[in-house]
């Protein structure tokens, strides 16, 4: 069965893996591959049917008004994909912890003007009168974003508690709040063995390219059942971190499966999606 998509489905892929020699960053091998990968998934008519639109290395005032306009030009009925791929930074300012994204112009001196905060990205979210929206993080600390959502809205909850807000928002990470996602040699993403992109992008494609994720086999695949495939999978292949998620669902999805098959290593289909421990509180 098709999914039941009641408006556009637009997507916004970023990555960033070259940064200037003094700012203090390591360059990263997998962000281009894991945009390129993505979007290809993500644009097939049978699978996705997504208008994507990539951002590869681009300065932080070119980024963020990409992001502005993604957030903003859309309809209520639209579902709206955010991936960003390359260096989540994690800093205390004023005994609270946020996250930045780094952009191609980033250094670590320099983070609140050049760089994505994530406080900023999930106003933007906020404000968005898009319907349904999912956030993919592929980079160091992504659950800190839960916070900087959760500061955006009414609620006042911890960061990596699960929350809900009026319309169907989901949040995906490859790491949890305190935890690292390396690459050999440096900082997040990781690149799977013997594959060019990092675990959470392989496992992404690999589960939307072949209908696996759509563990109980009703052609289209929800954000639980997304997610429930990246933690198995991640597991899996042995990845280091593991993904966590966070959100309001309700009939969220966001591919189609043509390919009509229920995974055999799910017979059943997964658990249902649980609440996941939390980490440690931020000071």
């Amino acid at each position: 069965m098709a999914a039941e998509t009641r408006g556009r489905r637009r997507a916004l892929l970023i990555a960033c893996d070259t940064y200037d020699p003094d700012s203090g960053l390591a360059a990263l091998n997998a962000p281009h591959h894991d945009v390129d990968a993505l979007a290809g998934v993500l644009s097939d008519p049978r699978i996705g049917g997504y208008q994507v639109d990539t951002v590869k290395n681009q300065a932080t005032w070119q980024v963020r008004d990409r992001i502005s306009s993604f957030f903003s030009h859309c309809d209520r009925d639209d579902t709206l994909l955010f991936y960003f791929s390359g260096h989540g930074i994690r800093n205390r300012r004023g005994g609270a912890a946020d996250l930045y994204l780094a952009s191609s112009d980033t250094s670590v001196r320099t983070l609140s003007s050049r760089s994505i905060e994530a406080r900023w990205l999930a106003q933007r979210v906020a404000e968005s009168p898009g319907g349904h929206i999912l956030l993919l993080l592929d980079c160091c600390y992504g659950a800190v974003l839960s916070g900087a959502w959760l500061r955006a809205s009414t609620f006042d909850m911890e960061p990596d508690k699960d929350f809900t807000l009026a319309n169907d928002r989901a949040l995906i990470t490859a790491s949890r709040a305190m935890e690292f996602a390396f690459e050999p040699g440096g900082d997040a993403p990781v690149l799977a063995d013997g594959m060019r992109t990092s675990y959470f992008a392989t496992a992404m494609v690999g589960g939307l390219s072949t209908g696996e994720a759509d563990s109980n086999g009703d052609g289209r695949v929800s954000v639980p059942e997304l997610f429930n495939y990246l933690e198995a999978s991640m597991a899996a292949a042995g990845a280091p971190h593991s993904p966590w998620h966070s959100g309001s669902y309700g009939g969220f999805y966001i591919a189609d499966n043509p390919f009509g098959k229920v995974p055999a290593s799910w017979p059943s289909g997964p658990p249902d999606v649980v609440a996941r421990p939390t980490e440690p509180a931020i000071p």
